[in-house]
């Protein structure tokens, strides 16, 4: 076990120092090619990781207890409810529930008039492309993971019949049993991908540290709202993962495609200007 454990280190070791010179690796020749190339092997690493990690998470989904042991703690069986009760949910849901979907709804629509401000002031003009990253990201987010929902047919842990429910407790790659009918909607977790959405503010900014603050912009909030769920019942903690790679991987498909549309633009312009950011 320790050779073969070993050895998968030695190997993953190597595929990380690999993946991290294909995107550091320079180009020989300048102009707007070496920088489009640039973007385009960072995207590929960090795409490439996203995969793996999400592939690893969905792996321990259907091969651990990993899930139904983070939810029993959370669960009082004794008495039958959760750590976050309906009455419980009445108070603290104007803060984790409805009062964050309300803040991320008025933040989107600051945005969207930062967005149109150029159009009646100049000096808003240095924030459109950021602007535009973050409208993409909050519009598009939503659907992807209610793509996926209708798809993958997990039950909420609240529906189970080991909490109570009545729905049996099906991995994602399971089929169901005669007679049921799949109609689970929980896999990924839709409300801590709201939180997570705020992870575009890192693609945000040029300076590292900057854009290490909107990296935690985005995983504050979307892991305080992801285990306010997780109390209440409503997913595994492999919802959240799921949802955190994925929402990551989405503003990083974003990102790269408006950069790299960017940088041929202001090729064809001849301008030598950086592109717009909030360091502007």
């Amino acid at each position: 076990d320790r050779e073969k454990s070993s050895a998968a280190g030695i190997i993953l070791a190597r595929i990380v120092t690999y993946m991290s010179w294909f995107c550091n690796h320079k180009e020989t020749h300048g102009g707007i090619k070496s920088i489009i190339s640039g973007k385009v092997r960072c995207f590929v690493f960090q795409f490439a990781l996203c995969a793996i990690v999400f592939i690893l998470v969905l792996l321990l989904e259907m091969h651990t207890d990993m899930d139904i042991a983070a939810q029993d703690t959370l669960y009082n069986f004794s008495e039958n409810r959760w750590a976050v009760t309906r009455a419980l949910h009445k108070v603290w849901g104007r803060f984790f529930y409805t009062g964050f979907k309300g803040a991320v709804i008025a933040f989107g629509v600051v945005v969207v008039f930062v967005l149109a401000g150029p159009f009646f002031k100049t000096r808003l003009r240095p924030f459109r492309t950021s602007c535009l990253k973050i409208v993409l990201a909050l519009a598009l987010a939503p659907l992807c993971i209610s793509s996926l929902k209708a798809v993958t047919h997990v039950y909420c842990p609240a529906s189970l019949e080991r909490y109570g429910g009545s729905k049996p407790y099906i991995r994602i790659c399971e089929s169901y049993p005669q007679g049921r009918t799949p109609s689970g909607r929980c896999f990924p977790a839709g409300h801590a991908s709201g939180g997570f959405a705020f992870f575009i503010l890192a693609f945000c900014f040029c300076r590292p540290r900057r854009r290490f603050l909107g990296f935690l912009c985005g995983l504050t909030p979307g892991w305080i709202t992801g285990w306010y769920q997780m109390m209440r019942g409503e997913h595994f903690l492999s919802h959240t993962l799921a949802a955190m790679i994925l929402a990551w991987a989405w503003r990083l498909c974003i990102s790269t495609a408006m950069e790299c549309a960017a940088s041929r633009l202001r090729d064809r312009i001849s301008c030598g200007r950086n592109g717009p950011s909030f360091e502007g």
